[in-house]
């Protein structure tokens, strides 16, 4: 059976990672690859020593007897090891760091950042209708955005652009981002549209039309790439 790890684009690997965290994988460690070193060697380092590549029901049965299920993904020299509760090697050589810290992080308080977005884990406050009445229905979900970084440094420099291109030029300059459509990060984008028309009203030009800068169609993921690079002992 085979087990693939290798993400073929950061929107691949972003969209992995939310699965591997929606079944209970809160935990990660990240990592890059040395320059100069060979992928391929790295891989099966961390394959074999965390007890990733085994078959479905092999990590369920192990689940139930209180051993963590560990998963692995790479994109380029980029890496996460995803763990759940329990016992393994994950928590043994990752449990503790020169300082006595843990060198994972949990996902439901630390943010996973990866490329241009950073992923967590949260309560959403949500509400249902039981017997006619709306009562609190609070559910864990997990929340892609744009990376603190990301959103400051692409806001600043839209803010910088404003005044000085038409509003097609902009609204183009928008377009073309290309940021995969998660809800959080349309609002961020909606919220630097909003500045932007900010600024270009004080000076009377034309407001940007939201529409026709954020993309809103969620496009296909190609999650993993075409070879299949391992399989489950």
């Amino acid at each position: 059976m085979e087990y693939r790890f290798e993400a073929a684009s950061p929107d691949g690997f972003v969209s992995q990672v939310i699965r591997y965290v929606s079944t209970g994988h809160v935990f990660y460690f990240t990592g890059q690859l040395p320059k100069g070193r060979d992928p391929s060697e790295l891989d099966r380092k961390l394959l074999r020593l965390y007890g990733v590549c085994v078959p479905p029901w092999t990590r369920s049965r192990r689940r139930k007897v209180g051993h963590a299920s560990v998963h692995y993904l790479r994109h380029e020299d980029r890496f996460v090891l995803l763990a759940t509760q329990g016992r393994g090697p994950f928590f043994e050589q990752l449990g503790g760091g020169r300082d006595g810290e843990p060198q994972f992080r949990d996902i439901r308080r630390t943010r996973l950042e990866f490329d241009a977005y950073a992923i967590r884990s949260t309560v959403c406050r949500e509400s249902r209708v039981r017997n006619g009445v709306r009562v609190p229905s609070p559910r864990r979900r997990v929340l892609v955005r744009l990376s603190r970084e990301t959103y400051l440094t692409l806001r600043a420099h839209l803010l910088d652009q404003a005044t000085q291109h038409p509003r097609g030029r902009l609204e183009e300059m928008i377009w073309s981002l290309g940021f995969y459509p998660y809800r959080p990060v349309l609002e961020q984008l909606w919220a630097i549209v909003r500045a932007v028309n900010r600024e270009r009203r004080r000076v009377g030009l034309q407001p940007l039309e939201a529409r026709r800068c954020v993309q809103r169609r969620k496009r296909p993921i190609v999650v993993f790439c075409g070879k299949v690079k391992a399989q489950a002992q």
